[in-house]
């Protein structure tokens, strides 16, 4: 039962009651990802695990999933299959947003809602979430307290908006960032608040509620007293919640602010508060100044109360770990620091931050303490009980430095996020979620998930060694994974992922099909000169092989692709271009070879294009569109592989390049961008096969390509384009599921990191979405990746 983060109000990272994981059976042949729950929005959240809850008529264990997006979600934590309910508590916050953050703001992406990990109550049967919205019409952004019914997701309580005074300081939701895990302890839910990107004025906060009414019962501020209002000592840790000891007491720590321990601020501590949220000791560091003045938070991480010991230990950004008796935490001296041990974690020097909080685990060898700062190793530290010391010298550290050579794998923020999984004090394993291959500092990006022997901390496998099973995509950051009755669980957080750049380049925008879930197709125009057709073949999305050139066919422009949907070997997959004749005409072909080797079924149309084709096949008919040499947008069908068209209808539109097409509850869609001044995109749709055309919808958004629509598994449509001036991807998603969906506000845009030099391509395959283009790299090489709306990646013993 995993029911707060970090496993218990200790904070220890540690399962000791799990049977069936052992480093025996954790390898590549053994263990990997069995499924992804899907959900909507990014989880920052740590999933929450419960078993034996009776729902649906059925006895269960049951996983809790919360997301950005303001949704809970409850799966059967051991099928794939559509949760058990799910729930929207509130309309989610669009980024950017003026209200929230500095200019730039980048710590978080895309948007605001559940940001911390709830707690639950089994015997309330309740789940405890802050979200964070604004109401429909507009107003202030607040926070919400709910109390959800485990068993189907309906109040429990009617929600409580959060507001807090305390001294000089007044609580202002738009400038208080809900990170930090929520506690359950003495019949109370606590709330921690930090800031967004340190915008001031904002305060560290404490706020506690009864559990049965949600009625606020207590109030903490970090800085009462702020020296020119501007508050500060935010309460964040990297999510870690607030740990307690036997007694209910709270450890936690606060970083940069105003340090004025006789007026009750107390920026860059490590503080103890009592049930009631009283004030009972402190500790800061003897340089407290200077970490203020450099941005070294101490509460970049939280604290581990050790189990069976009076001891704490965390530490922040300056990489040491600070051992303090919850009896003295220490207190302040300008000298000396007045702890039980002051430990390097790793090299002091400001780059390897500590983020969350250690793991402990009293093991065959003893207690240990294990933590991975950024830009290092992950290494475990003994811990002496009788002394009360520990062993500056690690007695174990990892080994990794794939993929790019450097310490722990991967440069920069924000180091691993650690889970402990155990049968008591055997069959130790250590998880850890950590980047792949980049700094991830205000920046979204790929992660793995890596298991290591807890005692030699040599690694037993990890989530990128098999790729196409095992990868999850990008990591949700400072999420440690939840581990529980053999399974793993890791949260993601949506996006673009996945990505795989082939060494072919292209002229123009890719064309990707979907041959019945046997296999993606991809099509371009190469940049060999003349330009031939080629068309390439994945089972998974991330391999490409068996490379087809076809042979005398060539085009300027993107190539089109469409298939039949019957079931290979015998289904038809047909390809079109714009010839290099000196009208340049319209062509289609097609094949019923699987391999995409022979190509006949030559038509060449009496119609002509300055850009390429699109095709689509729907309802037994062949559909071509495309931008005439006098920009308007065209369509006509074929019943007959292409032989003959009929039906051509011009519409009364323009653009300056070539259109899209897809199907949508069983209505043709053509999307152009616009000859506007803008050069805004549009929609209009068909529900008679083409013959008239209507509801067209102008977006707010713009672009110098074509855009692209999908359908995907959930029937949601995305909607993708290359954002004009720096032809960064977009992504929409219908939340409404029509079209006019795309014009809600918020619409929750996404905006990525890698740019197109032409319009993309989405296709669904196997349950994924999948997006191509062409980059803006000097080479201009094409790219495949996966788009996610957010999941939960599910990992165990295979079969």
């Amino acid at each position: 039962m995993i029911v707060t983060q970090h496993n218990d109000n200790r904070r220890s990272g540690a399962n000791l009651s799990e049977t069936t994981l052992k480093p025996a059976n954790i390898n590549g042949r053994t263990f990997g990802k069995l499924f992804e729950l899907p959900v909507v929005g990014s989880a920052y959240a740590q999933p929450l695990f419960v078993p034996g809850l009776r729902i649906r008529e059925r006895i269960r264990n049951v996983l809790f999933v919360a997301t950005m997006h303001n949704q809970v979600t409850a799966f059967d934590a051991d099928t794939p299959q559509a949760p058990l309910w799910q729930r929207q508590l509130a309309t989610s916050i669009e980024l950017p947003d003026s209200q929230i953050g500095p200019g730039g703001y980048r710590d978080i992406e895309w948007e605001v809602g559940i940001l911390s990990t709830p707690v639950i109550d089994t015997q309330r049967q309740a789940m405890y979430v802050v979200a964070t919205s604004r109401p429909p019409r507009g107003g202030a952004i607040l926070h919400q307290i709910f109390m959800l019914d485990l068993l189907n997701g309906a109040d429990h309580r009617p929600p409580v908006t959060i507001q807090g005074n305390a001294g000089r300081a007044t609580f202002v939701s738009h400038r208080q960032d809900q990170r930090s895990a929520l506690l359950l302890s003495q019949n109370k839910a606590y709330v921690a608040f930090a800031s967004y990107g340190d915008q001031r004025p904002y305060n560290g906060w404490v706020l506690s509620f009864d559990a049965d009414t949600l009625a606020p019962v207590g109030t903490f501020c970090a800085s009462p007293q702020p020296a020119g209002d501007q508050g500060e000592g935010g309460i964040w840790m990297a999510g870690q919640g607030p740990a307690t000891d036997d007694a209910g007491n709270l450890y936690l720590m606060t970083g940069n602010g105003d340090f004025k321990p006789a007026v009750g601020n107390f920026g860059d501590c490590v503080l103890k508060l009592g049930p009631n949220l009283n004030e009972l000791d402190f500790f800061s560091p003897h340089n407290n100044s200077d970490l203020d003045a450099n941005d070294k938070d101490l509460g970049s991480g939280g604290i581990l109360a050790i189990p069976g010991t009076e001891m704490v230990i965390g530490g922040g950004k300056e990489a040491f770990l600070y051992l303090m008796d919850m009896n003295h935490l220490g207190g302040f001296d300008p000298h000396n620091d007045n702890v039980l041990d002051k430990i390097p974690a790793s090299i002091t020097d400001g780059t390897h931050h500590i983020h969350g909080s250690p793991v402990f685990w009293n093991g065959p060898q003893g207690p240990r303490i294990y933590v991975w700062t950024e830009n290092d190793e992950c290494k475990a530290f003994h811990l002496n009980f009788l002394t009360k010391k520990v062993n500056h010298a690690p007695v174990a550290q990892t080994n990794v430095n794939n993929p790019d050579n450097f310490p722990g794998g991967a440069p920069g923020m924000p180091g691993g996020f650690l889970t402990i999984s155990a049968n008591g004090a055997r069959d130790g394993i250590l998880w850890a979620l950590h980047p792949w291959s980049q700094d991830l500092n205000q920046a979204i990006g790929e992660g793995v998930l890596r298991a290591f022997d807890a005692i030699s901390l040599a690694e037993l496998w990890n989530s990128r060694t098999n790729r196409t099973r095992d990868d999850f995509g990008n990591m949700a950051k400072f999420c440690p994974p939840t581990v529980a009755e053999g399974k793993v669980y890791v949260s993601t957080m949506g996006g673009l992922s996945h990505k795989v750049t082939l060494g072919e380049t292209a002229l123009g925008g890719p064309a990707m099909i979907n041959r019945n879930d046997h296999d993606l197709v991809l099509g371009w125009s190469g940049t060999d000169n003349p330009s031939h057709l080629n068309v390439i073949i994945s089972s998974d999305g991330l391999n490409w092989a068996n490379k087809v050139t076809i042979p005398n066919e060539t085009t300027p422009n993107a190539v089109a692709l469409a298939f039949d949907g019957s079931a290979p070997p015998t289904g038809r997959t047909f390809i079109g271009w714009t010839g290099t004749d000196g009208a340049h005409s319209l062509n289609v072909m097609s094949t019923q070879d699987a391999t995409l080797q022979n190509w006949s079924n030559k038509h060449t149309l009496n119609e002509q294009s300055d850009h390429g084709p699109v095709l689509l096949f729907f309802n037994g008919r062949l559909f071509l569109a495309w931008t005439g040499t006098d920009n308007r947008l065209n369509i006509q069908s074929s019943a007959d592989l292409g032989a003959t068209w009929q039906n051509k209808v011009t519409l009364n539109e323009t653009s300056p390049t070539e259109p899209a097409l897809a199907v949508f509850n069983g209505r043709l869609i053509l999307m152009w961008n616009g000859t506007d001044f803008a050069n805004s995109l549009n929609f209009i749709e068909s529900a008679d096969g083409g013959f008239t055309w209507g509801n067209k919808i102008t977006l707010g958004d713009t672009s110098g390509h074509h855009p692209a629509m999908a359908i995907g598994a959930d029937n949601i449509p995305y909607f993708s384009w290359a954002g004009s001036g720096n032809n960064l991807l977009n992504l929409l998603h219908s939340e409404t599921g029509t079209t006019n969906g795309f014009q809600v506000t918020p619409n929750f845009k996404r905006t990525f990191t890698d740019s197109a030099s032409n319009g993309p391509c989405l296709c669904e395959f196997q349950g994924k979405m999948f997006i191509g283009w062409t980059g803006t790299d000097s080479g201009a090489h094409a790219n495949v990746a996966q788009l996610s709306r957010g999941a939960v990646a599910v990992y165990g013993l295979r079969p």
